[in-house]
């Protein structure tokens, strides 16, 4: 479902209207925005099992290597598994799910 804040939907609010300006639909100026970010690899961290999962990092997040990012619960609240970041990365997306299945995606990171 994505995000669904306040933040975010007004960036891609001026996102989409700016496309328009661009594309001319809309009249007024284009807004300049920052260049993109660079990306040079992606990082899936899949769930070993099933369970609960409980992030400690946020989307957009800069995480450090090592640095904890979640944890997986079974049904009673036992942890069963804990996630580090495998490398210095930006949190790009997080699962929206509470409750995984086995080899299900927690999380996206991206190492720029």
């Amino acid at each position: 479902m994505g995000r669904r804040d306040e933040e975010s939907i007004a960036l891609l609010y001026r996102g989409l209207h700016n496309a328009m300006r661009q594309c001319g639909i809309f009249s007024g100026a284009v807004a300049q925005v920052p260049a993109p970010t660079l990306i040079r690899e992606f990082i899936w961290l899949y769930a070993p099992q099933e369970g609960l999962f409980y992030p400690t990092i946020t989307v957009g997040e800069r995480v450090r290597s090592g640095m904890p990012v979640g944890e997986l619960r079974d049904f009673f609240g036992t942890v069963v598994e804990t996630f580090s970041a495998p490398a210095d990365t930006r949190v790009l997306f997080l699962t929206t799910s509470l409750a995984v299945k086995a080899d299900g995606i927690l999380m996206g990171l991206g190492v720029e």
